[in-house]
């Protein structure tokens, strides 16, 4: 599991839409949020530890089973869209609620969890066309060219800097002109494409380009390309600066003999930004904010007053809709989600509460299936933290027992991480 964070650690501030409260847990001899009381003479220590113990016990094979059903269930018949992520958003809130976590404000915070956005590419609106002498040839988004979204519209003129690697290192100015740049080693997955998004599109902004056209080399597989459409097109983290856009060789060449400029122009590596005669690119890739789900997040409060802001973060993400998701994708995403629920009931058993307050994040995440939970709400937040533990990567793709066992595991580790040793001093708030 990934963990992060020590002591001394600044504590963490978090601002963020909350789920509600409900009745809190009792048991006869408690109050929630309260060390219950004990008969004199007892060792309250081994107590304490035979609790913990057996609260950890209790995260079985056939309750994490009974958590990955339920979480599946909740999805069973919705779908994709919003209606199937909403569904089990609800169904996580609920489970906070039986459990008796509380929302970060207090007991009369908010309901709903509030939702998680991500950039996608508005479809119906990208264009790229290229024009010179009255004369103009439309390329067509999928087949000729995947795009990234950035903005536009664009009317400017194109110029052609050479191969990627020097655009990256040493783009010229660009004055308001379109560079055209030529990839040869076209990337091999998702994360790749996204990677030349950034490296490139980044100075490009810089020089002043509008935008940026790259041309693929002529041996990429135009099969491909559709796929590469959709992973550019989002939900993603956030847009580029400019709008990207991949042009196959074939359709490049097409659009340069159209203008009357030699395709072979392509192979140069020009000193300075070679003109292409006339040629003009209209072009647009606008974003658009999209709701791909919700960030829950849900707090068992600590018992230590002057450790009220050294907060022990627990944290999975599960799938959300974005436009391409599915239920099985939910499905398959429940992992992370189930352990972090079992984890959740293991604190609620816990007679005597942490020392420190725990909190756990039901951290929505986008449909592509490698875009990584980035919740930009909680990324500064996060850093602060006293501890953070993420149960996502170690959870995807276990069998229920190894589940059981990772869910045991992190139990323990963020219980004693909510008890700091006596006489360790309190972080100091900002």
């Amino acid at each position: 599991m990934s963990r992060r964070g020590a002591p001394g650690i600044a504590p963490w501030v978090l601002s963020l839409s909350l789920l509600a409260a409900c009745t809190p847990v009792r048991s006869p001899n408690m109050e929630f949020g309260r060390p219950a009381p004990r008969a004199d003479g007892e060792d309250r220590g081994v107590a304490a530890g035979a609790d913990v113990a057996a609260a950890a016990a209790a995260i079985t094979e056939a309750s994490v089973r009974r958590q990955l059903d339920a979480l599946r269930a909740s999805v069973g018949g919705s779908g994709s869209g919003e209606a199937g992520p909403a569904a089990m958003a609800e169904h996580i809130v609920e489970e906070f609620r039986r459990l008796g976590l509380q929302p970060l404000g207090g007991v009369n915070g908010p309901m709903e969890p509030g939702p998680a956005t991500r950039v996608s590419l508005e479809r119906d609106s990208v264009r790229l066309r290229f024009a010179s002498g009255g004369r103009g040839v439309m390329l067509r988004y999928g087949a000729d060219y995947a795009a990234a979204p950035g903005g536009g519209p664009v009317d400017a003129r194109a110029m052609f800097v050479g191969g990627a690697d020097r655009a990256a290192a040493d783009l010229p100015s660009a004055a308001g002109d379109v560079p055209v740049i030529r990839l040869n080693a076209p990337p091999a997955d998702v994360e790749g494409w996204r990677d030349v998004v950034r490296r490139l599109s980044v100075p490009a902004a810089r020089a002043g380009a509008p935008a940026l056209v790259v041309v693929l080399d002529q041996g990429f597989d135009g099969s491909k390309l559709p796929d590469v459409s959709v992973a550019l097109a989002g939900p993603v983290g956030d847009a580029a600066p400019i709008p990207v856009f991949f042009v196959r060789y074939q359709a490049a060449e097409r659009v340069l003999r159209a203008a009357g400029v030699d395709p072979d122009v392509l192979a140069a590596d020009p000193s300075s930004a070679l003109p292409l005669k006339s040629l003009r690119v209209q072009a647009a890739a606008p974003a658009q904010r999209v709701v791909v789900g919700h960030d829950i997040v849900a707090l068992l409060p600590g018992g230590d007053p002057a450790r009220s802001r050294e907060y022990v973060v627990l944290r999975a993400a599960y799938r959300s809709a974005g436009p391409d998701a599915s239920r099985a994708a939910n499905a398959t995403d429940a992992s992370g989600t189930a352990a972090l629920l079992e984890v959740a009931a293991a604190f609620a058993r816990v007679r005597r509460p942490p020392a420190r307050p725990v909190l756990f994040l039901a951290v929505a995440r986008a449909g592509a299936p490698d875009e990584p939970p980035r919740p930009d709400s909680l990324a500064a937040a996060l850093r602060h933290a006293v501890a953070v533990i993420d149960l996502q990567a170690d959870a995807a793709h276990l069998d229920t027992p190894d589940l059981a066992r990772l869910a045991r595991r992190v139990f323990l580790d963020a219980e004693r991480l909510s008890r700091p040793a006596p006489g360790r001093p309190a972080v100091t708030p900002p």
